[in-house]
């Protein structure tokens, strides 16, 4: 999708997005100990057949998994920077500070394609 936005916007030409949601520390880490206190709990019950279970993985992407139901993928503020800028755009963000949502972790991206 960002390599046609690219195509289709003009020279230094911006584009909003807003409503996205950012993986920050605080979320990180609350899911990081849920799972920790998970796999150890399950590492106590089931001492045996711990084969076919995915224990003590902790890459990004198995704590905040893609919702294919939703299409939704979770992202953490330097994962979007870099797909950004790889993606040839400079950007600017800033907290999304609705009142009527009362969303946190929520951002306004402000995309601008890089000049080349």
């Amino acid at each position: 999708m960002l390599s046609e936005i690219y195509r289709v916007l003009k020279k230094s030409g911006s584009i909003i997005i807003t409503g996205e949601k950012i993986i920050d520390y605080k979320m990180y880490l609350l899911k990081l100990l849920k799972k920790v206190i998970n796999d150890i709990l399950v590492l106590l019950r089931f001492k045996k057949n711990l084969s076919t279970q995915r224990l003590f993985s902790y890459q990004f992407r198995d704590l905040f998994p893609s919702n294919e139901t939703k299409g939704d993928t979770h992202y953490t503020l330097s994962m979007v920077r870099k797909l950004f800028y790889d993606a040839g755009f400079e950007l600017k963000h800033y907290p999304s500070n609705s009142s009527v949502q009362k969303r946190q972790n929520e951002y306004i991206y402000i995309i601008k394609k890089n000049d080349k």
